[in-house]
């Protein structure tokens, strides 16, 4: 990453650096002919006015005390682009794959489990050719990088695509020797093969109601099973679940006349091909295990390169976002110095609207509660009249209770009213509170140290060509950044006090 970081706060950095508060920068060394090119009065002294503009203008920097000309404050870290790019493969290796699980279910014949077995490897090898891909890349990219965190990365996917290689390639030869057999040519998905109760027509079983060897074409309404057999010496016909043509005494549970002629209720369809079939499926799914494991394992990698190149140490933004905090600080500060009006002045304004709130909580429970009676108890005299079949007594029972419901709702409402005002004003004389204790010479110093702090580490960026070095001065530049940001929450509230009242 190549860029410049900002500091925007030169004029108080030149405060801090003036410790005798005279207004001239002898604290300070200057290197030779620096300070002869910014004296502008040539009187062999540098104001802070001077070293201010000469800081704005980019024309010098402050190191270790000495004033020298500047070299910026631009930034270079080898590898972070590399890192990012992988960042970004690891991140499609993972979104651009999908696990895939074959369904089966009970009534799958051996076509169709071999089949959903082939479909379901064919779409794990693509997968798999994905992320072999993006971690090769990857093992590119990080190859002969200094840094840790390269290092890592490359040695994760060197590691997984080595742990992976022999099983993948075991599951890609069997892929490709494994050979389909000629009936697999009218294979549909989901269609069942015909049974052979019933070769000429498919799938349906003999019509029960055909009469036996009857046929439904000699006969267009079939036969009845109920007719006995066409014998006319039981006049109630035979029964069709008394085993066939025999008596009852053969089979104690009659015969099913709806088993097809003779077959055993095929809940689940007859399977032709399951013992030629059966080798095939053990290899696919074999096939299938290897590339499971595979999968899993350079889906894994993946997902923990990416989580480590999510927090890479971005010196431009880190640095440009603690800036800005440190300038809110400052700006704030200065609002409330320039205020006018003294904490003490603020602080009785605010109690001031504090008691103005507090007196419009004037008891509003009981007028509340009778304004909700009142309402409640002419509501409820006429549901009680009306509901009651137009009777006075009914109408003076509703009316009482309408009045005592209401009168409760009434109560809470003006309580909650009241509630309100007084907590607000509670909230008031808090902050009154906070305005006279707050100390804002305090928080100046603290972000005046803070400014230094930031200033001294825009160096050690310059310097962290080293991604390692970047993450250490990056933490930093975060941490000054979280030093300031209760300074500027706390300024903040006290100068809109200042403002507003």
């Amino acid at each position: 990453m190549a860029g410049s970081v900002n500091f925007s706060n030169q004029q108080w950095l030149v405060q801090s650096l003036d410790q005798n508060k005279n207004g001239m920068m002898d604290e300070l060394k200057f290197a030779p002919g620096v300070k002869q090119e910014i004296d502008q009065n040539q009187d062999n002294q540098i104001s802070k006015a001077e070293l201010t503009q000469a800081l704005q203008s980019d024309r010098v920097e402050i190191q270790q005390g000495q004033v020298s000309k500047s070299r910026g404050f631009n930034v270079f870290v080898n590898g972070l682009e590399t890192l990012k790019s992988v960042r970004a493969t690891a991140n499609s290796g993972v979104s651009n794959t999908h696990h895939w699980t074959p369904n089966f279910y009970s009534d799958d014949t051996s076509r169709d489990r071999y089949h959903k077995l082939v479909d379901t490897n064919t779409k794990y090898d693509g997968a798999i050719d994905k992320m072999e891909s993006s971690l090769r890349s990857i093992r590119d990219m990080t190859e002969g990088k200094t840094d840790s965190t390269s290092r890592s990365l490359n040695i994760q996917a060197k590691t997984t695509l080595q742990s992976t290689q022999w099983k993948t390639w075991t599951a890609r030869f069997q892929q490709n020797t494994s050979q389909t057999r000629i009936w697999f040519d009218d294979y549909k998905p989901g269609v069942k093969p015909p049974t052979p109760s019933s070769p000429s027509n498919g799938s349906h079983t003999n019509d029960p109601f055909a009469g036996g060897n009857n046929s439904i074409g000699s006969d267009p309404h079939g036969k009845d099973p109920f007719a006995g057999g066409g014998k006319s010496t039981d006049p109630h016909g035979k029964d069709p679940f008394a085993g066939g043509g025999g008596s009852n005494s053969n089979d104690p549970y009659g015969k099913d006349p709806f088993d097809g002629g003779g077959n055993n209720q095929p809940v689940i369809p007859n399977d032709p091909y399951l013992d030629r079939l059966t080798p095939h499926i053990r290899e696919q799914e074999q096939i299938l295990t290897n590339l499971q494991s595979s999968y899993d394992t350079m889906n894994n990698t993946l997902k923990a390169i990416k989580e480590q190149t999510n927090d890479l140490p971005d010196l431009q933004q880190s640095a440009s976002a603690t800036d800005a905090k440190i300038s809110q600080a400052f700006a704030n500060l200065t609002g409330i110095e320039n205020s006018g009006k003294t904490p003490q002045q603020v602080a009785s304004n605010i109690r001031s609207e504090a008691d103005q709130t507090d007196s419009k909580a004037t008891g509003r429970t009981g007028p509340f509660a009778g304004i909700g009676a009142g309402v409640g108890l002419v509501a409820g005299a006429a549901i009680g009249y009306f509901a009651g079949g137009q009777s006075i007594k009914n109408a003076a029972i509703g009316a009482g209770i309408g009045a005592a419901a209401s009168a409760g709702v009434g109560a809470l409402i003006g309580n909650g009213i009241d509630s309100g005002y007084k907590s607000e004003a509670t909230s008031l004389r808090s902050l009154a509170g906070r305005v006279e204790s707050y100390s804002p010479a305090a928080d100046k110093q603290t972000t005046l140290q803070s400014n230094q702090q930031f200033y001294g580490n825009l160096f050690e960026a310059r310097d962290a060509h080293d991604l390692d070095a970047a993450r250490v001065v990056n933490n930093n530049i975060s941490s000054i950044q979280n030093q300031v940001s209760p300074v500027v929450e706390r300024s903040a509230e006290i100068l809109n006090a200042h403002r507003k009242y």
